[in-house]
């Protein structure tokens, strides 16, 4: 599901190859929404969870080299 502030990012067209000035016009009026808008939310998103998912994992890898090794 796109949220509402997303919505604008996403548009669907159809050219044929005769069209070749309607879809520079139209892909130079996405482009400048898109800038408008700035950086995606679902972008920053994204890129928050991976920062999380590493230092969770560095966590974890420390806590495991701070355990002894006990054999039997």
């Amino acid at each position: 599901m796109v949220g509402k502030e997303e919505r604008e990012r996403i548009q669907m067209m159809f050219f044929s190859a005769a069209e070749g000035e309607r879809f520079r016009q139209l892909t130079t009026k996405m482009d400048q929404t898109i800038r408008k808008l700035g950086p995606s939310r679902i972008r920053l998103y994204q890129q928050d969870a991976a920062v999380k998912a590493a230092a969770k994992a560095a966590a974890k890898a420390a806590k495991a080299k701070e355990k002894p090794v006990t054999g039997k």
